[in-house]
């Protein structure tokens, strides 16, 4: 039996496993989790991150880099377009500018010749568009935290096909990444959680969800309320923010 529990406190090896076993429920293989997007996110090797899906032990931990590893990592795989189409790391100036440090700053952390202060830590995280922990935390827990997004998308998956939706194809934001990405797919688990009595409802909620994630942000906020409550998700009691 699948279980469908929460995991935000769990070990790597747990997540790891309880991935393991939503793959297999689904059918898939560990493609569906698309490593080589796993490692640009976490600067981890992709043999690592393999050994690690594969359940075997690894001592990522002893392997973790020094900050001027990792922000190296990020200059090689974040790359400009330039204007004759080409695509070429960001130049120290650039980082400097973004960041709000010299380029004397940015050449000393690169080398390893300087570390960086908490400001810079989070300025660097928000230039290259990583979490802080990106750059602080040891690697299980990078990649721990990488892992989590995927097993929750998996439980989804694997909730819709239990009451019979093989596919749902979003329009739009594909990974529900963002606030009311979350909210439609909340209301679409609680909706599937909620018992066989909601079953018949099942084309009706991939049809509306696909038409809301087809609209522009602004839209879908204004109508959020009206699709949960077609789905019998809003109490009487409760307000109806969408008038």
């Amino acid at each position: 039996m699948v279980s469908f529990g929460p995991l935000e406190a769990g070990s790597l090896s747990e997540t790891v496993a309880a991935i393991k076993e939503l793959i297999t429920a689904l059918n898939r293989d560990q493609r569906i989790l698309e490593p080589d997007k796993i490692r640009l996110a976490t600067g981890i090797p992709l043999p690592l991150i393999q050994s690690v899906l594969d359940g075997e032990e690894v001592d990522l931990d002893s392997m973790t880099p020094p900050l001027a590893e990792r922000v190296k990592f990020l200059r090689e795989t974040r790359l400009v377009e330039t204007k004759e189409g080409k695509e070429r790391p960001y130049t120290y100036e650039e980082i400097a500018n973004g960041v709000g440090v010299t380029k004397a700053t940015v050449s000393n952390i690169l080398n390893a010749k300087k570390g960086a202060s908490s400001d810079v830590t989070v300025a660097l995280a928000s230039f290259f568009n990583v979490q802080v922990g990106y750059f602080l935390d040891p690697w299980s827990k990078v990649l721990h935290d990488a892992l989590l997004p995927k097993y929750q998308q998996l439980k989804d998956l694997a909730l819709l096909q239990r009451v019979g939706i093989k596919t749902i194809h979003f329009r739009g934001n594909r990974d529900l990444d963002d606030q009311l990405g979350q909210e439609v797919r909340a209301a679409l688990r609680e909706a599937i959680e909620a018992g066989p009595s909601t079953r018949h409802q099942d084309r009706e909620i991939q049809e509306l969800a696909e038409d809301l994630e087809s609209l522009p942000p602004g839209r879908r906020r204004s109508v959020i309320p009206v699709i949960k409550n077609l789905l019998g998700l809003i109490k009487p009691d409760e307000p109806d923010t969408s008038r």
